[in-house]
Parts: structure tokens; sequence; C-alpha cells
């Protein structure tokens, strides 16, 4: 499987390795040692992956199963599977003549900037339905590979306590950002075991080069035991990845409705979801990366310790309507609800803060980033519930600001503005409970409100 792209650097995938060819189908097939699949679909009643093996998928690979076991030290692995490097739609775009430079891919979540305000590839492929590979960087002397596509069709028992990954690659070059994470798309009428599944971005350097963005992860099954790890997180690098996206529970894409209990760490992309009754416990946190999002339900229940966040989901750093200035090394706060803080100090010269906008009445407008493209923090998102029945909040529902960072190295400390809040906006028939609703801007030497409404 060939990746194409308009950039200027080669985007042919390399399928290395020692190739283990199987056949379309067979009965039983036991993995025992490092094995590769290419890119393909794969048939068989049970798969045994065993004895510490590897069976790593090169590019993209559906795995069709009654049952699939992966033991505890073995793995199924697509990490590095994916596009090369300055390849894939959340490939950085050039920057001064080069095919792609410094900054993070993107794929669940945004590729993190560069140093100089690089901007990190964008975010692209569904949340519910994951099928895409992650996309690839590159620095001045290599690039980094993104994650493969694992989709896994299982009809009996999913079984995982070993590991399923499809991480983007870590740059070992300075200037190298890191590829973001590729899909791990699961299907199973049971889903058992306490391994762990993983797409996370690639790391850059933390000095010059973002890291990767998250991938996706969605899992649907009928009835599930499984108390292991999953997780979609974001490259470190000099400004970090966005964290990927996770979904899961008893559903399919396709029925995506109905009654849904969380009672793990979540992420759902941004859009609108329509359930019955959603209930959030267990101290989980139903997390949107991107926003703005619309949840209609007829009841929503938020335990103590519990929470929906939309923290940090919404404009970048110097960007959106409120977003604070620079100036003389430091960023002004974001705006939106209230005028964002001046950074600086008089003498040396003030960076103002951003400007108010948005509706108090109906408050729909993501928060705006702090001053400075590299160092500002990122504005709240935006989420509105319409709940026709009673919300009841013991836990918080948060849509905050991101703080602003500083650059620490030499006599020069630039730092950026604090992001502002961003917005709540609820219409419901009943409100209880002894929670919490946040729209606070983010810490720096500046800082903006965000609203809430109720």
């Amino acid at each position: 499987m060939n990746g194409l792209s308009k950039k200027l650097y080669s985007c042919f995938l390399i399928l290395g390795g020692v190739f283990f060819m199987v056949p379309a189908f067979a009965s039983d097939i036991t993995i025992s040692s490092n094995t590769t699949w290419p890119d393909g679909n794969y048939t068989y009643d049970n798969v045994m992956v065993t004895n510490n093996a590897v069976l790593t998928f090169d590019g993209a690979v559906t795995l069709n199963a009654q049952r699939l076991t992966i033991d505890s030290g073995s793995s199924i692995s697509a990490d590095g599977k994916g596009y090369g490097p300055c390849c894939g739609p959340g490939a950085p775009e050039p920057w001064s003549g080069e095919p792609c430079w410094a900054a993070g891919a993107g794929h669940g979540g945004k590729g993190g900037a560069g140093r100089g305000g690089i901007p990190g590839g964008i975010t692209y492929g569904s949340a519910v339905a994951p099928e895409e590979m992650g996309s690839g960087s590159k620095g001045r002397n290599s690039g980094t590979y993104g994650g493969g596509a694992i989709k896994l069709v299982i009809g009996e028992t999913l079984t995982i306590n070993g590991v399923i990954r499809a991480n983007g690659e870590n740059s070992v070059d300075y200037y190298a950002g890191g590829a973001s994470a590729g899909s791990i798309y699961i299907t199973a009428k049971r889903f058992e075991g306490t391994g762990s599944i993983s797409v996370n971005g690639g790391a850059g350097n933390s000095h010059t080069a973002g890291g990767g963005g998250g991938g996706r992860i969605a899992v649907y099954y009928q009835s599930s035991n499984f108390s292991g790890m999953i997780e979609a997180q974001g490259g470190i690098g000099f400004e970090n990845g966005e964290n990927g996206t996770v979904v899961q529970g008893e559903d399919t894409p396709e029925v995506f409705d109905g009654d849904v209990i969380i009672d793990t760490d979540t992420t759902w992309a941004a859009g609108t979801y329509t359930y019955e009754n959603v209930h959030i416990t267990n101290g989980a946190t139903l997390s949107f990366n991107r926003s703005p999002v619309i949840l209609n339900v007829g009841n929503l229940t938020v335990d103590t310790g519990a929470s929906i966040s939309v923290d940090e989901a919404g404009y970048g750093a110097g960007q959106g309507p409120g977003t604070g200035t620079y100036n003389n090394r430091h960023g002004g706060g974001g705006g939106y609800g209230g005028r964002g803080g001046n950074g600086g100090w008089t003498g040396a010269g003030i960076a103002l803060g951003g400007p108010a906008y948005g509706s108090a009445a109906a408050p729909i407008d993501l928060g705006s980033g702090g001053g400075n493209a590299g160092l500002g923090g990122r504005g709240g998102g935006a989420v509105k519930l319409m709940i026709s029945g009673n919300l009841m909040l013991n836990g918080a529902i948060t849509a905050s600001g991101g703080n602003g960072g500083t650059q620490i190295g030499g006599d020069l400390t630039p730092s950026g503005g604090g992001g502002s809040g961003g917005s709540v906006y609820i219409v419901t028939s009943q409100l209880t409970g002894a929670g919490a609703i946040l729209a606070n801007g983010g810490k720096s030497d500046s800082l903006g409100g965000g609203r809430a409404r109720r």
C-alpha cells in the first residue's frame, strides 16, 4: 500500500522485515515467534499470539476471527507502519523550502508546533469508525513514520492480556517532529483481559520540534470485563501533540444511541451525540479534545469525582477572536467572557490581553488562545447540553483554558498568555446535585475568563 502526497518528499511506504505469508483462510493459527503480515485482510477461526511474540501489521490490516487471544508479554503492533516522513493527511505543511519541518504530525489530535511557531499537522479521520493510518514528519537528516491501522472483527471473544498498539515514531533528529499514531478499530461479542491498547503520538525534540498527535481507538462489544489500559496520548515535544480519541461501549457506530455508561476515561471527537440516558461514574472523565460539542440526552448523571471536559479544546495559542497580543517576549491573556489580562511590565512593553466577545445569554463560542503562538495556552472548548429530563451533577463540567508556558534558557525567558475559558451552555428541565460548572481562564502572566450559562 503506497501513500500518495502533494508534498515534495517521497511518500512511499517501506514494507520492511521478513514476511510470513499466511493463506487467505485457515481454521486456527498460533503466533509464537515474531511475525509480520503485510497490509490486507486475514480470516481465521481462532488466533493466539503467545510466547512473547510480536505480530506486526505492516500498513493497514484487517483480521476477521471468531476468537483472538493475546497472551501476557505478546503483542500486535503497527508502530511506525503508517505514512512516511512528510506524508499523510496530517503531515505538517511545507516550511521555509522544506517539505515539512520541526512540527508534529496530526491524526486524532493535532500535532504540536515546532520552535518559531511552525504549525503542527491537522486532525483527520473518524472517531467512531477509525481506519486511517498515522502521518509522518521530518527534520534535517531523517524523518518519522506514523502508526499503522489495525481493524479487528471478532465474532466471539477478544482476550487481551498483552498489548495492541499503533504508535507514531519518536524523532531521533534534532529538528524532526514526532509522527502521529494510527488507529485501532475493534468489534467483539466479548471483550476481556488486563492488557493495554495504545495509539500514542511520537515524541519530538523538546527544544525544537513538536510531538505527534494521538491516534484514534474505537472498541465496541456486547459484554466486557476488560480491566486494562486504553490510551491515545499526544507525544511530548517543544509543544506536545494533542491527545487522540477513544470511543468504547456496548454499541456499534451504526447504532450509536440508546443508553451509555462511561466508567473509564474516554475521549470523543467534536460533533453532535444523541442518547436516551448518559451516566458518567467511577471517577471517569468524558473528554472532547476538539469542539464544539452538542449532547442531546433524556437524562444526564455525572457522579462525584466524574466529569465532562472540553478543557483546552478551543482555539490554539495566538488564535481566536480574543487572542492576546505578543510583545517583548511576553503574551497577553486570551479574552472571551471577560477581557484577557495584560502580560509583561511597564517599561519593558505591555502585551495586551484579548477582547471579550460572544453571547452571555447563549454561549456557544470557543475560548481564544493566549498570546505567543509557541507558548500561549489553548482556549477552552464549547459544550452544549440539551437535556429533556434531569441533569444530576455531583461531579464537574469544565471548559477551562490552558496555562501559558515559559521557555527556560539563557538570559531570555519568553512566556505565553493563558488561554481564555470556553463555553458551557445547558438547557434542562431540572438541575440537581452539588457539583461544579467551570470555564476558567488559564494561568500565566495574564489570563481571561470564559462563559458558563445554564
